[in-house]
């Protein structure tokens, strides 16, 4: 189906969302009490549910339209993770933005995807960054400004016209979105309240299930 790439999800409802990433693990338990654990995702996927706020129609307005024009399920949109939006967000967490999942010139490669990058310790999870934002990134080769021959803000692939010297780091700085799409087909909000006798409809939408989707 179709991607809406603008205009993205409402920012004021995504504001609230509750949720994160998520993996696919199988935990097998081993007759001597010890277990395996196989990790069946490489990249994490993350869901939210954006409901339980009570808000006025006038407010819930923008998402029910919104909700109507990519028809439930059906169509993939932009969310703005208010936790996790730009290449060094969380604060603190030492994430960073790298060009290719090494974030290194091979000598040959002229087509890099954004990547995002998670580290702790010895350990270190990645993150495609399909959805990056026009006019917030830029690109550096070895810690220098660096202006790709072309960047498509619908995939995130930053294509050079020269091929990146082997062994220098590439990177970038920058926003972006997830691509995501509903969970639910289905609308069902609660006319809760009225602000006074002919004031706003205050409206509760219990459960307003999004989660992101592969590109």
């Amino acid at each position: 189906m179709a991607f809406l790439e603008t205009p993205r999800f409402p920012e004021a409802i995504a504001f609230h969302a509750v949720g994160g990433p998520g993996y696919l693990t199988t935990v097998v338990p081993l007759q001597s009490g010890f277990e395996q654990r196989n990790s069946l995702w490489q990249f994490a996927l993350l869901d939210w549910d954006v409901g339980q706020v009570v808000k006025t129609l006038t407010e819930y307005g923008p998402l029910i339209a919104y909700f109507r024009a990519v028809k439930g399920r059906a169509h993939g949109f932009r969310f703005k993770d208010f936790s996790d939006f730009t290449d060094s967000m969380p604060p603190g967490s030492g994430a960073s933005g790298v060009l290719g999942l090494s974030g290194i010139g091979d000598g040959a490669t002229t087509i890099f995807q954004m990547v995002k990058n998670y580290p702790a310790g010895a350990l270190t999870d990645q993150r495609l960054i399909r959805k990056p934002i026009s006019g917030t990134c830029a690109f550096f080769d070895n810690a220098s400004p660096v202006t790709p021959a072309s960047v498509d803000y619908t995939t995130g692939l930053v294509t050079f016209s020269s091929t990146p010297v082997t062994g220098h780091a590439l990177t970038w700085t920058g926003q972006f979105d997830v691509p995501v799409r509903f969970d639910v087909d289905k609308m069902k909000y609660e006319l809760v309240d009225r602000q006074g006798p002919t004031g706003d409809l205050l409206i509760r939408w219990p459960t307003i299930p999004i989660i992101e989707i592969r590109t």
